[in-house]
């Protein structure tokens, strides 16, 4: 059984980790993807967000304070309506996820 629930967009969004692993988002606002909400992740878990980009965007992503990406670097989501973006995650401790975002799958 595949675990995915459907985000909905607005201008702050807290993924539930315990709801699930992986999740979709088609993205309407600027929006914060805010930390997970309660209960903490666990270690371990790890997931995708498909993001996709709304037809009066683009829209920008911020991120959390636990959010950690490579080289300390928010990245930029896609511009295109219509494309999509996976943010691909990994939880390393309660307060640390390790995230990298791959771009442009059109």
């Amino acid at each position: 059984e595949v675990d995915s629930t459907t985000l909905v967009s607005s201008s702050s969004i807290t993924p539930d980790f315990d709801a699930a692993n992986n999740f979709s988002l088609t993205l309407d606002h600027d929006t914060t993807l805010e930390n997970p909400g309660t209960p903490d992740p666990v270690p371990g878990q790890s997931g995708c967000i498909v993001i996709t980009q709304g037809d009066l965007g683009p829209f920008t992503m911020t991120y959390g304070t636990e959010w950690l990406f490579e080289e300390k670097e928010e990245p930029l989501l896609s511009t295109t309506t219509g494309y999509v973006d996976n943010l691909v995650y990994y939880v390393a401790a309660v307060d640390k996820i390790h995230a990298v975002l791959l771009k442009d799958f059109g």
